[in-house]
């Protein structure tokens, strides 16, 4: 192996080292936000969601472990929608918490579905930058 041909080897290498990393930090950046959302369930099994979804109304939805190998996650849900080809349509209007959300956590939901301009509200920039860091309409 030549002087030349080891250090594109040792760059190439390198790259994919730094890919790798920022790929685990964005992983690992989702599942803080998820967990954050308090509908992400873990580990749940396909039968735990089924049970504890059994007497939810159509929409709810929780997040959880995917058992197989190819995914990282599931989404189950309750639809009343019969499937005649293979596909049913999804809406999901309603999360299942795995506990009650704090009042300040739904007071940022409610106040993220009313407007989409919070940096226009008169509030101090911590409070914010706190309505800000959770993106998600449900």
């Amino acid at each position: 192996m030549t002087c030349q041909s080891f250090e594109a080897s040792e760059r190439r290498a390198d790259a994919n080292t730094r890919a790798v990393e920022s790929d685990e930090s964005h992983i690992a950046l989702a599942m803080k936000e998820l967990k954050n959302t308090g509908w992400y369930w873990g580990s749940l099994t396909a039968n735990g969601a089924k049970e504890i979804l059994q007497d939810a109304t159509e929409g709810t939805f929780l997040l959880r472990d995917s058992s197989q190998r190819d995914y990282l996650f599931t989404i189950s849900a309750v639809t009343s929608a019969a499937s005649t080809n293979g596909t049913v349509q999804l809406i999901l209007t309603k999360p299942l918490y795995t506990s009650t959300p704090s009042l300040q956590h739904l007071s940022r939901i409610a106040i993220n579905r009313r407007t989409q301009q919070i940096q226009a509200l008169p509030l101090p920039n911590r409070l914010k930058d706190y309505l800000l860091d959770y993106t998600y309409n449900v």
